[in-house]
């Protein structure tokens, strides 16, 4: 498999991930954890008080659903049209030059990326329905459609704004992702997490991935991409010092919460069931469960991005197949073992 590390576009996509850490840079880690970012205390200070003072104007603008943001969308929809802009100006130039259905195409892909485009109307109507995106930001997506180009023009000044303020901190750190990059290796990455199968790569059939090292402060691991648009390069980002924080091979207090909160949800827990059945359909699910299909891929999408999923490809059927994650089951199993001593 190809790595591939672009500067330019490892800046663009950092700015659209800093925006999305509205509830804080540490949530989620435990105390061990935090310790480890010490050294990041006023970087993580000063972004967080700015992220926090644009709260409202982010979860307004940037639209975000369970799937990806508007910002990040309108990127890779870009990308689809052949553009590659190289910083922040000139992807708010190419924004603007786009029309009215470009830009309500890019609303529909924010929160279905499967559904065909047909009309305004029809746009409104899966808004109705979609459970990608929750009620009470569904008035500001409304807004979006109705006046498209308008909500992009207010959307691109908090992109440009917060590109200019957090240029001197992504420059400080520019040594410590150029190293990482250099020494990345994927197979030891993916050997070192826990929640993380080795093998999903391979199974997803990738030749070729565009590498995203984070600053140190952005504590990701994401694996981006649409098997339905192999046009599109897959993008993994990942923080530069998240091989410390979560080299144990036991899950920690904070992880297993944050692992089992995915199961908390009944339907949830019955998607997951489904979903490993062979010849598992989306429909099909929907009609057993009693739920909507945007249910289903919702569910869905929440299980493949905690893990519990692995999703591999059908070269000749190109559609995803689903597995459970037995490396994950049983680190939860080994650590509930541990922590109740039922092996006593």
């Amino acid at each position: 498999m190809k790595i591939i590390y672009s500067k330019h576009q490892s800046k663009l996509i950092e700015l659209f991930a800093v925006l999305q850490y509205t509830e804080g840079f540490s949530k989620n880690l435990d105390a061990q954890q935090v310790e480890l970012l010490q050294d990041l205390l006023d970087e993580i200070n000063a972004l967080s008080a700015y992220i926090a003072k644009r709260k409202e104007n982010i979860q307004q603008l940037l639209l975000r659903s369970n799937v990806v943001s508007l910002d990040l969308a309108a990127y890779f929809y870009l990308l689809k049209k052949g553009h590659d802009p190289q910083n922040i100006v000139e992807y708010s130039d190419l924004i603007l030059q786009l029309g009215e259905d470009d830009y309500l195409r890019i609303l529909l892909r924010t929160f279905d990326s499967k559904a065909t485009f047909i009309n305004q109307e029809q746009l409104y109507q899966l808004l109705e329905t979609t459970d990608a995106i929750q009620e009470q930001h569904k008035w500001n997506w409304f807004k979006a459609i109705r006046n498209p180009r308008q909500h992009f023009e207010e959307m691109l000044p908090l992109l440009q704004e917060t590109a200019e303020f957090y240029e001197p901190f992504y420059r400080k750190y520019a040594d410590e992702r150029d190293n990482f990059a250099e020494q990345f290796s994927l197979e030891d990455s993916l050997d070192k997490f826990a929640f993380v199968d080795k093998n999903i790569l391979t199974e997803l059939q990738i030749e070729q991935i565009r590498l995203i090292p984070l600053s140190p402060w952005l504590v990701a691991f994401m694996l981006m991409g649409n098997e339905a648009y192999r046009e599109l390069p897959f993008f993994l980002c990942i923080g530069t010092r998240i091989e410390q924080l979560f080299e144990s091979k036991q899950l920690s207090d904070g992880a297993l919460i944050e692992v089992l909160k995915n199961l908390s949800d009944i339907s949830r827990y019955a998607v997951l069931k489904e979903l490993t059945l062979p010849h598992a359909k989306t429909k099909d699910i929907a009609e057993k469960l009693d739920i909507t299909s945007a249910a289903v891929s919702y569910h869905t999408q929440k299980l493949l991005s905690s893990g519990f999923l692995i999703a591999s490809i059908d070269a000749e059927e190109v559609k995803a197949k689903y597995e459970i994650n037995k490396e994950l089951l049983r680190h939860i199993i080994a650590k509930l073992t541990t922590d109740f001593k039922l092996d006593d």
